[in-house]
């Protein structure tokens, strides 16, 4: 009889991480223009194939564009904008720009805006005059509020549907993890923030967890939160309900000040980062591949998972159904035929599988751990 482990049961415990945790390898572009050493945003014009950006703590009110060499095009001032922690940048599908300054590190402010560039890409003006939004908190009535409520900075920002939406930066202490998903009309005026849902990021390190960037597909069917470490992909939503999509974690090789992130295509990604003095890596253009299709095959299985079992001698009895086994990735690994009634795992390594039975009538999934 082969007992189980300390470490086993620790498995156990960590299967639900696991199960959500991918690794994204990066792969260096450029590096990013003198200009854009605090680089916090992140947009990239498919037409032309130009990457947009901006600073947030230069002060100065303008932004900047540049090529996949890391080479400066051109600079645009907004003329009657004022850059107290511009944070985001977003566009929509008719050319209009929208930046955002709502950076609130200490919680403390009263003067969050928005910023929006009518039909930007356009014409391209010399100075810019924007549009304006106006926000404050529902929710928020000191400035600033106790430790345990600092959950009003923002650095991330999508448009879709005649709507921005925006996802909070988690300040709290203790950090709780909570992103909180907010939306407003995508029209100048003063709006008033009210929460309409919430995700949580987990763990007690808030420089691994805490939300700084959010970037939409262009088939508009995958939402990414950005983090320092790691980012969370959504899919399978339904409208704008993004937070309760199937969700798959992508953990990155290495932690640096990674805040601007943005499609190219419907699976590939460009992140960018911060230039901080004396970090190993930092001021990079990075590019990523997703892997769709086992994305969403992941997520099925999740969302049908009905048992979890323990695989300890390598041999399982299953039903007369014709069985699929997938590994972590979604990426299927075993095909076994109904008339076989063991299935051997002893050229498995351990750790966690998906085992997918399909009957005439219905598909489930059995969670596996083998130890």
């Amino acid at each position: 009889m082969k007992l189980v482990s300390a470490s086993n049961f620790i498995l156990l415990l960590c299967t639900w991480a696991e199960i959500n945790a991918q690794t994204l390898n990066l792969d260096v572009v450029c590096k990013l223009p003198d200009a854009l050493r605090e680089s916090s945003a992140l947009w990239f014009d498919r037409d032309e194939r130009v990457f947009y950006s901006l600073n947030d703590s230069d002060r100065k009110n303008e932004f900047h564009s540049f090529d996949s060499t890391g080479a400066w095009i051109a600079t645009y001032p907004i003329s009657n904008a004022t850059n107290v922690d511009w944070e985001e940048m977003t566009a929509d599908d008719e050319g209009t720009m929208y930046i955002g300054d709502f950076g609130n590190n200490s919680n403390n402010r009263q003067d969050l805006k928005i910023y929006i560039l009518p039909h930007f890409f356009d014409h391209k003006d010399s100075s810019i005059h924007a549009e304006i939004i106006r926000l404050k908190y529902e929710r928020q009535s000191a400035f600033p509020p106790p430790d345990a409520s600092k959950n009003f900075d923002m650095e991330a920002m999508i448009y879709f549907n005649d709507s921005l939406h925006l996802f909070s930066k988690n300040r709290t202490t203790p950090y709780t993890g909570i992103t909180y998903h907010y939306t407003i009309p995508a029209l100048a005026g003063d709006y008033t923030l009210l929460p309409r849902d919430s995700f949580n990021t987990g763990g007690a390190n808030y420089l691994q967890n805490w939300v700084v960037g959010a970037a939409l597909s262009p088939d508009k069917k995958s939402l990414i939160l950005l983090s320092y470490d790691k980012m969370w992909l959504f899919r399978s939503f339904v409208g704008s309900s993004f937070l309760q999509g199937n969700v798959t974690q992508y953990k990155f090789p290495f932690l640096s000040q990674k805040e601007g992130v943005s499609f190219s295509t419907n699976s590939d990604i460009f992140i960018s980062e911060e230039s901080v003095p004396g970090a190993s890596v930092n001021g990079n253009l990075y590019h990523a591949k997703l892997d769709l299709t086992s994305t969403q095959e992941q997520g099925e299985l999740k969302k049908n998972i009905v048992k979890t079992r323990l695989i300890s001698d390598d041999y399982l009895r299953k039903e007369t159904f014709e069985t699929e086994i997938y590994n972590l990735s979604g990426q299927l690994i075993m095909r076994i035929a109904p008339h076989v009634e063991v299935i051997s795992f002893t050229s498995f390594p351990a750790g966690v599988y998906f085992m997918k039975e399909n009957s005439k009538f219905k598909s489930q999934t059995t969670l596996l751990i083998k130890y």
